[in-house]
């Protein structure tokens, strides 16, 4: 049909000779307003705005338990699409090229014991098992729907429902490596962050365990809300410990931090 019918609102796209200059001055725009919000974004973090904002509504039962029936259909529909689309099926070529990044990186190999953090039904460790064999693997997520399917497809793993705020299901310094992709950064508040970041660092193995965590938030990169600068969570989260987030300089995506024992 008549795209222009259908959706009277959307703009029609110029031609002419013009066009290509009106472009370039739009993306040079964009650019810049992108960069000045970074910098107000992080201004107000290091002032403790976002965490004065809100947060008793954030700590309420009410937001809670929206959250989690919003995020149980969101990893419930998830898990139906992807194993729909063919995504278990086959080496997924993102998922491929990461899990051979962390065997290159050194924090993937025989025997690694693994938990990922907002697991859904396991889609990131099951391609991760198929770079790598005998893993030994955990998650929790708060869909239980998705953790019915993440444990059938590994039985000898243990899934649990919860928040990734309370790894109370795993014991102390047993975990050699920790991963988490984009559910880090829909905690709302820095609080909740620093909670999930004390669990991690206690059930990882000192000083070898390994936090691999990417599209979490950290500098404005990832999918939520929560989007702070990384050295502010290195101080606020992670000052007290010998723990720290740095970068990682990736080939396969931009938004990979690495938790170390410093």
């Amino acid at each position: 049909g008549n795209s222009t019918a259908e959706f009277p609102h959307r703009p029609v796209a110029e031609s002419g000779p013009g066009t290509l200059g009106k472009c370039a001055t739009l993306r040079c725009w964009t650019d810049s307003t992108q960069r000045i919000v970074q910098k107000i974004t992080h201004l107000a973090w290091c002032m403790n705005f976002f965490q004065r904002l809100g947060v008793a509504f954030f700590r309420s039962p009410t937001y809670t338990n929206a959250v989690t029936a919003k995020f149980s259909k969101y990893a419930t529909d998830f898990c139906v699409r992807s194993i729909k689309s063919g995504m278990w099926s086959g080496t997924t070529p993102y998922f491929h090229r990461i899990a051979k990044e962390m065997q290159e990186h050194g924090v993937l190999g025989p025997g690694t014991s693994v938990v990922d953090l907002g697991c859904g039904c396991g889609t990131f460790l099951h391609h991760l098992t198929r770079r790598q064999q005998n893993l030994s693997v955990s998650g929790i997520d708060l869909s239980g729907r998705a953790i019915k399917i993440a444990q059938r497809h590994f039985p000898r793993g243990r899934f649990v429902v919860g928040s990734m705020r309370n790894l109370s299901f795993l014991e102390s310094e047993t975990v050699d490596l920790v991963v988490s992709a984009g559910s880090i950064s829909y905690l709302p508040i820095l609080e909740h962050l620093c909670d999930t970041l004390h669990e991690v660092v206690r059930v990882l193995k000192k000083p070898s365990g390994k936090g691999w965590l990417q599209r979490s938030g950290f500098n404005g990169c990832g999918p939520g809300v929560l989007r702070p600068p990384v050295d502010f969570v290195n101080q606020q989260c992670l000052g007290n410990t010998s723990w720290q987030l740095t970068k990682l300089d990736s080939k396969s995506d931009k938004c990979i931090y690495i938790l170390e024992h410093a």
